[in-house]
């Protein structure tokens, strides 16, 4: 009776370890398959895709990269809208549920190229509203592995055809074709480089033993003493000027100058606003329209009177256009001239004096 007692309890010790080592080895895969809180409170938020290809129940879900619940199932829902054909049930720790708000987006992505898929969370922001148990998570779908495949043979096509391009301009330029070609394969323009190379090297020697105006620059001493002495030269005018010295010290520094600058721009302001409201003479004259009508009148009159001279009309017509009366008026002035000298040289022929007596 006391063996069979033993052995029963050896058989309990066995079968309890066991039980305990399945419950770790359980809780283990759960850790490792990435379940979170096994004991903790979960909460359900429902998102609708057009396609969940490579989708399964059970796949994490991640918010911003952590893993926060899984997907607990996937169906088939009464919508007809393209977007909405597959729904998603996502079984989150409510640890999280601060984090996911109204404005969260939920898209499909995959470990790497051609790794398993899973749901990743984006993080809400603080002013949105925070998602309750049930409600819906706006799905996002994520770019298609046979788009992605289609996309990379463009690529590939569009690099093989930029290739063959170079390929064919690499051999053009082989041949000599083109300026590239010509330059690689030209002599000449080797030569003509070599020479170029050797000139700008006789120049720089030349340079160096300070022959030319950039060699005496360069080398000569005596220009550094003069650019040296011009230089404390402009340094002592400068401290000079800072310490109130000479006239244009006194531009700079004397406030009065300033003062009586800012003066005169007031009066030649307060002048201009005068003369735009037509006051004193000057105002008259930009703004009164009465001195331009007379100006206008007066030399329209001008324009008559020369009309009138022109056709010979009136004594100054006469004058400007009758040739006699020129030669008549020549004709006195130079008997007038005559007279004139007759009478410096003998005076006495026209200046007589009788007297009689009555």
């Amino acid at each position: 009776m006391p063996q069979r007692t033993q052995v029963q309890w050896i058989q309990l010790r066995v079968g309890m370890m066991v039980v305990t080592s399945l419950v770790v080895f359980g809780i283990a895969i759960f850790f490792i398959s990435g379940q979170v809180g096994l004991f903790s409170k979960k909460y359900r938020l429902k998102s609708y895709f057009p396609d969940v290809q490579g989708l399964k129940v059970g796949t994490p879900v991640r918010l911003v990269g952590f893993v926060v619940g899984n997907v607990e199932a996937i169906s088939i829902p009464p919508y007809t809208e393209p977007g909405r054909a597959v729904e998603v049930t996502l079984r989150i720790a409510t640890e999280y549920q601060s984090e996911i708000r109204s404005d969260s987006e939920a898209r499909l992505e995959s470990e790497g190229v051609l790794g398993d898929r899973f749901v990743n969370v984006s993080r809400g922001s603080p002013q949105a509203a925070m998602l309750m148990d049930g409600e819906e998570l706006a799905g996002k779908p994520s770019a298609d592995m046979k788009e992605i495949m289609s996309n990379t043979n463009d690529v590939l096509s569009n690099l093989r055809d930029l290739s063959g391009k170079l390929s064919n301009i690499t051999a053009q330029v082989e041949q000599g074709q083109g300026s590239l070609g010509r330059l690689l394969s030209d002599p000449s323009f080797y030569n003509r480089l070599r020479r170029t190379a050797g000139s700008a090297e006789r120049v720089v020697a030349r340079i160096e033993q300070g022959e030319g105006s950039i060699g005496k620059l360069l080398v000569d001493e005596a220009f550094y003493q003069k650019l040296t002495s011009s230089m404390d030269r402009l340094d002592r005018v400068l401290g000079a000027i800072d310490e109130g010295e000479g006239t244009l010290a006194q531009l700079i520094n004397d406030p009065s100058i300033y003062e009586n600058l800012k003066q005169f721009t007031g009066q030649l302001n307060t002048m201009m606003a005068k003369v735009n409201q037509g006051e004193g003479t000057v105002g008259k004259l930009v703004t009164d329209p009465s001195l331009y009508n007379q100006m206008n009148h007066t030399f329209q009159g001008l324009g008559t009177i020369a009309g009138r001279i022109e056709h010979g009309e009136g004594t100054l017509g006469r004058l400007s256009t009758d040739e006699s009366l020129f030669l008549n008026l020549n004709t006195a002035t130079e008997e007038l001239r005559a007279f004139a000298e007759d009478f410096r040289r003998d005076p006495k022929k026209y200046l007589r004096l009788r007297f009689g007596l009555f």
